[in-house]
């Protein structure tokens, strides 16, 4: 289990609450906490954390390698 170390305060919509309340009425999470840091880690996963691993994915991994002759001097 991840150990949480920050407290964080926001206020949000009333729909928002409403609908996260939903959720957790509907046993999706045990609670508003789950639901918040569910919601964050997706955002992330979208904006963030994917992006870099697309550019990490297209980063050639076969490229062959040539051995260059270097003159002395």
């Amino acid at each position: 289990m991840v150990k949480l170390k920050l407290f964080i305060a926001c206020r949000i919509p009333e729909a928002l609450l409403q609908g996260m309340d939903e959720l957790v009425q509907k046993g999706f999470y045990e609670n508003r906490s789950q639901a918040v840091r569910a919601a964050v880690v997706q955002l992330l996963k979208q904006t963030v954390w994917q992006p870099r691993q697309e550019e990490a994915s297209n980063i050639p991994t076969n490229i062959p390698f040539e051995r260059m002759e270097v003159e002395e001097r």
